[in-house]
């Protein structure tokens, strides 16, 4: 009986290993993924002074992995400055904001609260493209991609290159 105990002990921490390691590896995918959106974006000239800054609402996994990954990179020469925040009402003047899951709902509300400000949103939550963000990760045969939507990104007053359009899996064809 004790050798079944210890038997079911370890299966259960290998699975629960095994879901840990792939929630950090996925954050850190997610964070190699956003500094290459940085690269195909085109923010206005009123952006491209100062520091470059990203957000991160409701992910303390992305906004870890960033944290290493970012150091002593920048985005077109500005410094990145990386800050979390814990509540929509933190949430300002920014170049891109990652939004978790946990907060995916509001994503609404978060457009609208941003709607002055030129912020590449992108979130983990599947479809969250037709919520408003410019873009949304999915894992599709286990592995990471995103979906993108021109329409919002446009309408949040930047430009994107071509090519994150033809490396995403879903292009919906109107979002809102």
């Amino acid at each position: 009986m004790k050798t079944k105990n210890t038997f079911l002990i370890l299966c259960l921490l290998l699975v629960l290993g095994a879901k840990s390691f792939s929630q950090s590896t996925t954050a850190k995918d997610q964070s190699k993924f956003i500094y290459n959106f940085t690269r195909e974006i085109e923010w206005p000239s009123d952006y491209k002074n100062g520091s470059f800054t990203i957000l991160v609402l409701g992910s303390t996994e992305v906004y870890g992995e960033l944290k290493n990954y970012l150091n002593d990179k920048t985005v077109a020469g500005q410094h990145i400055i990386l800050k979390s925040v814990g509540s929509i009402e933190e949430i300002n003047k920014c170049h891109v904001l990652f939004v978790g899951k946990g907060n995916a709902q509001d994503i609404l509300t978060i457009r609208k609260k941003l709607s002055n400000s030129k912020t590449l949103i992108i979130t983990d939550k599947k479809e969250g493209v037709r919520d408003g963000a410019g873009i949304s990760f999915v894992i599709m045969n286990g592995r990471l991609n995103y979906e993108i939507s021109p329409e919002n990104i446009v309408k949040m007053g930047l430009k994107y290159s071509p090519d994150l359009v033809d490396m995403a899996v879903d292009v919906p064809l109107a979002s809102r």
